[in-house]
């Protein structure tokens, strides 16, 4: 990540710095010029602009602790360091931290050596990242705005191909093994040959797994895996423990790189985002397993994470409406008065325990003309429409009736695994 902080800083790289700079991406230069001509930002704008684009460095979360990202000085020193210091010292001070050479401390002149400016790129002015550490009210937004920006790279580069097709950086896919739960790689060999590697490496083997990572828009984490059960004698333990270091990868990645030093009131603190642990088809137990795991492995965040049914088979508009609308948050009272409503619907109210039934529900709105379910497609959620307005269209020619209010909607499709057998549609 140093490589790519010192390159924008090269000279080489000038012709691409102006084509960035007239582009004015997001309005970003005339902002830098304008608080450069109302004498907020004492740094010429365009050096501010290389500035900016050297924090993808911040990327790195071995090299840009949540903490150094929280304190302003600390990584306005931490940048400066990742551009003025020699990649040919770093690479070596790596290797040795990792065990791959002996660590051999360095003398003084070394450390100078490896810390001048006069070995990077180009030298860095004295009041280089100033912008960080300013203070005044504009040059506190713009750092702000900026280390927004690495936090939320450091979430996308987390999910990145998670969820997807998993390739390798040679193109070659990776499976989960359905025996015993380690990752398959189809390696290939002109067109003619496939040969299938495994590996019991536990990341590999969890991130194989790994079906769907998303953060939603109530800012939980939600995840999928592909597969719970495994044929071979102790491998669900296995593929259980797998799985959960890879969620914690991944929440430390996603969730830890938002928590603030003092996090907004209108902002939710990353110690209250959940992590959703989809079921898999398979074996629904299996994330159970996995929580447990992560319980084990890190007890301060195992009540935020949350066995939730699998979304794998939803209609996608409809998943897209679940995952949009929020938890339901009302209070005893209030669930116990939506069942007295069902109650008298018919429904068997009184076999419902108000205190766990409402997790995982969530409450939507429809406007005038939204689809709430489409005939033909699986069925997977119940709904219970709080009003009138809901217009139902059945298949087989029969004519439309309205909702009531109260009334369970799709619960037939749901128990018996059909599909549905009516539109519904919002009429108002």
């Amino acid at each position: 990540p140093e490589f790519a902080a010192q390159a924008v800083f090269d000279p080489a790289l000038d012709d691409l710095i102006d084509a960035i700079w007239q582009e004015n991406s997001g309005g970003l230069a005339w902002h830098l010029l304008a608080l450069a001509q109302r004498g907020e930002l004492g740094q010429e704008p365009k050096q501010v602009l290389r500035e900016l684009l050297s924090l993808s460095v911040g990327h790195s979360k071995s090299k840009v602790p949540v903490a150094v990202l929280n304190d302003p000085p600390a990584l306005r020193r931490a940048l400066v360091r990742a551009v003025t210091s020699d990649l040919h010292a770093l690479y070596a001070e790596q290797q040795a931290q990792k065990g791959k050479h002996a660590a051999r401390p360095l003398d003084h002149a070394a450390e100078q050596a490896r810390m001048s400016p006069t070995r990077a790129v180009q030298p860095l002015p004295p009041d280089a990242f100033g912008w960080l550490t300013d203070g005044r009210l504009a040059l506190a937004e713009l750092a702000e705005d900026a280390i927004d920006t690495v936090r939320a790279l450091r979430a996308a580069d987390a999910l990145r191909q998670r969820g997807a097709v998993l390739e390798t950086s040679g193109h070659y896919q990776v499976f989960v093994d359905r025996h015993r739960g380690n990752s398959l790689y189809a390696l290939r060999l002109g067109r003619e040959r496939l040969y299938l590697l495994e590996l019991s490496d536990p990341i590999s083997a969890g991130e194989a797994n790994i079906a769907g990572s998303e953060v939603e828009r109530t800012g939980d984490l939600r995840i999928s895996f592909h597969r719970g059960s495994f044929s071979a004698p102790g491998a669900i333990d296995h593929a259980a423990r797998c799985a959960a270091l890879v969620v914690l990868d991944i929440q430390r990645d996603v969730i830890e790189s938002f928590e603030r030093t003092n996090t907004p009131r209108e902002l939710k603190p990353a110690t209250e985002m959940m992590i959703y642990l989809e079921e898999t088809e398979d074996d629904p137990s299996f994330v159970h397993l996995v929580k447990q795991e992560i319980a084990r492995l890190d007890a301060g965040i195992a009540d935020r994470v949350r066995p939730t049914p699998s979304l794998a088979t939803v209609n996608p508009e409809e998943r897209a409406r679940y995952l949009a609308a929020q938890p339901l948050a009302w209070a005893l009272p209030l669930r116990k008065e939506l069942l007295a409503h069902m109650a008298r619907t018919g429904f068997t109210a009184e076999r419902v325990d108000a205190d766990h039934a409402f997790t995982n529900v969530r409450l939507a709105e429809l406007g005038a003309g939204e689809v709430l379910v489409q005939a033909g497609t699986p069925a997977a959620f119940v709904y219970v429409p709080l009003g009138p307005g809901l217009s139902i269209f059945p298949l087989g020619g029969y004519h439309s009736f309205p909702a009531e209010p109260w009334l369970l909607l799709g619960a037939t499709g749901v128990g018996g695994g059909a599909e549905r057998s009516a539109t519904i549609v919002a009429e108002r």
